[in-house]
């Protein structure tokens, strides 16, 4: 099982995305990754918004856990889920992003590449999220911190 830790940074009605093209698919995610050993969901959250966006988080609260199969790697997942509504710096792809991180920003393509948008959560239905379950969830987080 391979568990993530993932943030949900909600600003000024726009939650911050990564835009994904794959050979002909296009698709949104929430910024995040996997939990190392020994680390708790909250370090894990701080960490990969971090190394993926190259901001740092403030105030960040456990919202809701969500088990699922990804579709495309076929892995259970078990991932935590954060809200976001503080945080220091301008967000950038990989700013702090490790080996890996980097090597997929070098790889990228076309056909093949990954971008930061803010995403007017307003406009939310009109995209494609993975996991697809979760985009009740952001609206849901949406309303709960606007009143």
């Amino acid at each position: 099982m391979r568990k993530r830790a993932t943030g949900m940074l909600i600003h000024q009605d726009k939650i911050l995305m990564i835009y994904r093209k794959r050979r002909h698919e296009e698709f949104y995610y929430l910024p995040g990754g996997q939990i190392e050993i020994d680390e708790n969901p909250f370090y894990a959250c701080y960490r990969e918004m971090y190394e993926e966006t190259g901001v740092v988080i403030k105030n960040h609260k456990l919202v809701f856990e969500y088990h699922h199969i990804d579709e495309y790697e076929n892995l259970n997942n078990y991932e935590y889920y954060f809200t976001i509504n503080e945080f220091d710096g301008e967000p950038e792809l990989y700013a702090n992003g490790d080996h890996s991180d980097l090597e997929a920003k070098a790889k990228m393509t076309d056909d093949n590449f990954y971008t930061l948008e803010w995403v007017d959560i307003m406009k939310i239905d009109d995209i494609i999220i993975k996991p697809h379950a979760i985009k009740d969830k952001i609206k849901e987080e949406h309303s709960r911190l606007c009143f």
